[in-house]
């Protein structure tokens, strides 16, 4: 039924919690091995390649049939053993059958893996199909048939799939019929067994807690037993032609009125163009704001439920349902118009495109909730098993980032032009029985809306609004630069003072009572979320429900013109910075990161602690706030970006509004960039603490096409000292290395914190272990395995509306344009193990590196 394929598909996507091992044993049999440990479960799944499709038409049914008689016996288990041996082990043991495959799974404790392991192998290899059993199960599978027909929807389901898919395989029920399963012969059964159960028609998946060398000897011991035999081949067939008359309208005697239509996908199911056109489907007719309801709504159609998806099966049977119930009479030629509709929205500037990644967010939610139910994982997508490339039973989350504008514009133009092949039948009470014919209309030319708007207002105050319907969240970012250049001399950390005093102010408390959450400073209780704490700019970021942007952006920027700044907001502001800078003080790990940056850019304001100094926040007065603010807070410094469901014109009005006000200001000139580091140099400086902190780091003049490279290859050196100097030589808690943009320039760090006594050994071992991998060949697996890690990071970081209103403001502040960021993750998915390599060795020099040490 169509409203099951949109929770299968949404399900689908349950990422495998670690590498999956694939191999293909002697016999022929793919095998696929996935560790997962959250419980002590063993979960096996065989996908069989018999199905519907694969069926004589005078033996419909016979793989659903076959399916049943599995479970009657083998060469030596009578059905009684086969049973008792199930549950003496506890295990749950079924099976399903498809249009395309049938499945079998097992799920079991991990102590009787190997037992269950067993009873399946034999079940699928040895089973004798006795003769006395056909008879009971002939009648079990009529008894399964008069319950599915006592379903309401089967009958008008089973016309549908008849007419629709008249010509095809899949026009025939799954079950069969009572004629064609009264004539099936224990000679055909036997046959089709013989045929199509042999290994090289197989592919096993076992997932759960296990280990992996392991778990193939025993896979070996059972499954690798089963002599093998050829690669079976099915009936050949293809689409026929739609008929001219492609819609039937019949009438029932009660029940709403029911529309289901489906025209055929051109694509392997485990295809990227598959994934790509599911994900756009959705976009198309998910939630009341979809573009399929309102093509509906616009068009007069009363729908009380309504679906589009794709039912994913073996090539070339794949195909687009619809499934749309009305109230009273509905006008077929509509509805498949809306469907039109809601398809061409899947286009470059269409609707259902703009929604996407809200999309690509729901379905890494699903498949985060679905991950720990192993014996789920091969059963949501065991139509995409059988015939997969190595490789694509995991990393889901990075498949889908991979998809690129190409994948997303071509499963477009095959959904579009899969239209002419609608075949549709509509159903409902008072309706006159006709058949009727359909086309879609020509298409109008898509007028793509300006998503992103960019520009300046009068003032100087540059602004990026991007429309985006993919949440229901505005999200505000308003940077304020340059920060440390800017602030007066001796008074370092007046402007991380100034934001605590305006996010303390007596405006605070409207934004609470308007659901918004304002942020000006890094929180201290979040490990490591300060990297957006710089010397470069300051920021205020404000996130609020759509419904009440407005009225946010006016407080926003009441805040920023004219806050409330007093005598006991300061000395609150001045108490917090000043344990802040205590705490930074005290810290190894924060003390090397100021002596790295002081050895690579002496003097620059770059190296000015943000938070300033005891003595530094001790001399700002009331008086020299309001000063620094009236100087700080103007047109020239200030950058706001925007990302939510707003239209933008709305969004830049508002803006001009409320900051068009602000004084242009003088210009402060950005502090010079830092210098390309030539040479090494090192500093130490003893704190007296438990732990010690190393910090190397050099600045290199990155050219903009190796920087995707680079950026990899320093992940992939982070990953290999952390093995080394962690995991294998145990000198460290962390260490890591990155690649960032520091006043317009990159920078390569190494950190690590380590005991006194291990601080030589961890120096030596950061300037060995960079030379060692620069001079290594990478493997391109591990290549890819760091861009995916790249990849998910990126994502994470990139999840929210905030996070992507940061991202836009950093490309104003580099002088990008609106997209860059995005070009740039792009770039990523096409590093090259070669490309590591000639990166490594143009900048990876550990004979340049600067090095902080902290005893």
């Amino acid at each position: 039924m169509v409203r099951r394929l949109v929770i299968a598909s949404a399900l689908a996507l349950a990422a495998a919690p670690a590498a999956a091992m694939e191999q293909t044993l002697d016999n022929g049999l793919r095998v696929v091995l996935i560790e997962h440990r959250a419980n002590p479960m063993v979960a096996s799944a065989v996908v069989v390649g018999a199905g519907v499709v694969d069926e004589q038409p005078s033996a419909s049914g016979a793989s659903h049939f076959l399916e049943h008689l599995l479970f009657d016996g083998t060469k030596t288990r009578t059905q009684r053993q086969l049973y008792d041996d199930v549950d003496k082990i506890g295990a749950y043991n079924n099976a399903t059958t498809r249009e395309d495959h049938t499945l079998f799974t097992l799920l079991v404790a991990k102590v009787h893996a190997e037992e269950g392991l067993a009873i399946q192998a034999d079940m699928l290899f040895n089973s004798t199909i006795p003769p006395d059993s056909l008879g009971k199960e002939r009648k079990i599978v009529l008894e399964e048939l008069a319950r599915d027909r006592a379903d309401p929807s089967y009958e008008p389901e089973a016309a549908f799939r008849a007419f629709a898919f008249a010509g095809t395989p899949i026009a025939r029920p799954v079950l069969g019929s009572e004629a064609s399963l009264g004539a099936i012969t224990r000679q055909q059964v036997l046959a089709y067994y013989k045929a199509r159960y042999v290994p090289s028609n197989m592919t096993l998946v076992v997932m759960g807690d296990f280990e992996t060398a392991e778990m193939l000897a025993a896979v070996k011991r059972t499954f690798g037993a089963a002599a093998s035999g050829p690669l079976p081949k099915g009936p050949v067939s293809r689409w026929p032609a739609a008929p001219k008359q492609n819609v039937d309208v019949a009438s029932s005697e009660k029940g709403p009125s029911r529309l289901l239509a489906a025209f055929p996908f051109d694509a392997e199911p485990w295809d990227d163009m598959a994934v790509a056109a599911e994900v756009l489907l959705t976009a198309a007719a998910d939630g009341p704001d979809s573009p399929l309801s309102s093509a509906l709504q616009s068009r007069g159609v009363k729908a009380t439920s309504t679906s589009l998806s794709l039912a994913p099966r073996r090539r070339p049977w794949s195909t687009v349902s619809l499934d749309v119930e009305t109230e009273g009479a509905a006008d077929p030629q509509a509805i498949l118009d809306a469907l039109a509709e809601a398809i061409r929205a899947t286009r470059a500037g269409g609707d259902a495109r703009a929604r996407v990644p809200r999309m690509l967010a729901a379905r890494q939610s699903d498949a985060a909730i679905a991950r720990d139910q192993i014996h789920y994982f091969a059963m949501l997508r065991s139509s995409s098993i059988l015939g997969s490339p190595k490789g694509s039973l995991e990393g889901d989350a990075a498949r889908l980032l991979a998809l690129t504008p190409a994948h997303w514009d071509g499963a477009s133009e095959r959904l579009i032009a899969g239209l002419p092949a609608v075949r549709a039948r509509l159903v409902g009470s008072g309706l006159t029985a006709e058949h009727l014919s359909w086309t879609p209309s020509p298409a109008a030319k898509v007028e793509a809306r300006p998503a992103v708007r960019s520009g300046k207002l009068a003032n100087g105050l540059r602004f990026v609004v991007r429309q985006d319907f993919d949440s229901d969240v505005f999200a505000m970012h308003v940077a304020l630069v340059p920060r440390a250049a800017g602030e007066p001399p001796g008074q370092e950390g007046i402007t991380d003072l100034l934001h605590r005093v305006i996010a303390a102010g007596p405006l605070e408390e409207r934004m609470t009572w308007l659901g918004a959450r304002l942020k000006a400073v890094d929180d201290p209780s979040v490990p490591f979320d300060d990297y957006t704490t710089t010397p470069e700019f300051s920021w205020l970021r404000l996130e609020v429900p759509a419904a009440r942007w407005r009225e946010a952006v006016g407080l926003l920027a009441e805040m920023v013109r004219e806050p409330s700044l007093n005598a006991d907001a300061l000395e609150e502001a001045r108490r917090q910075v000043i344990e802040r800078v205590s705490r930074r003080d005290a810290s190894p790990r924060e003390t090397a990161a100021a002596a790295l940056d002081a050895l690579l850019a002496p003097g620059n304001p770059l190296t000015r602690p943000v938070y300033g100094s005891r003595a530094s926040l001790n001399s700002i007065t009331l008086d020299g706030l309001r000063s620094f603010h009236g100087s700080f807070a103007t047109g020239g410094r200030t950058i706001v970006t925007v990302v939510g469901p707003v239209a933008g014109g709305d969004v830049v009005r508002a803006l001009e509004l409320d900051f068009g006000p602000l004084a242009e200001g003088s210009s402060v000139a950005d502090p010079p960039p830092p210098p390309f580091t030539q040479e090494a140099a090192s500093v130490t400086r003893e704190l007296g603490k438990s732990q010690s902190y190393v910090a190397l780091g050099e600045v290199v003049d990155l050219r903009p096409e190796d920087r995707a490279p680079l950026t990899i290859a320093v992940a992939m050196l982070s990953d290999r000292l952390a093995f080394d100097l962690r995991e294998t030589k145990g000198l460290a808690y962390s260490i890591g290395a990155s690649l960032r943009t520091w006043g317009g320039r990159a920078r390569i760090d190494v950190a690590m914190g380590t005991r006194p006594q291990n601080i030589e050994e961890a120096r030596e071992g950061i300037l060995s272990g960079v030379a060692a991998f620069r001079d290594a060949e990478p493997a391109q697996a591990d290549v890819l395995r760091t861009i995916n890690g790249a990849l998910g990071t990126l994502l994470m970081r990139r999840m929210t509306r905030i996070s992507l209103a940061y991202e836009a403001a950093i490309e104003v502040m580099r002088g990008e344009q609106p997209g860059d960021e995005r070009t740039f993750v792009d770039a990523l998915r096409r590093v090259t193990a070669d490309d590591v390599k000639r990166v490594s060795a143009a900048y990876l020099d550990p004979g340049r590196l600067a090095v902080a040490v902290i005893r």
